[in-house]
């Protein structure tokens, strides 16, 4: 399993986190296990991940441990 570790996923993201989004997409079209885990705290955090075409399997936050 691959973790893509960032800060923050917002409604506007910078580089950094277009970056981790294509390379989840693109670990998992070669069937690759990838997940995106991300540390801030966000309160939109469910609806920011629905935008970016984030699921349960391939995204988690710190905080929800």
């Amino acid at each position: 399993m691959f973790y893509f570790i960032g800060n923050t996923l917002g409604t506007q993201i910078t580089g950094i986190e277009s970056a981790q989004l294509k390379r989840l997409k693109l670990f998992a079209q070669f069937g690759e296990p990838a997940k995106l885990v991300t540390a801030d705290r966000q309160m939109n955090r469910a609806e920011t991940a629905v935008k970016y075409g984030l699921n349960a399997s391939s995204y988690v936050n710190l905080l929800d441990f």
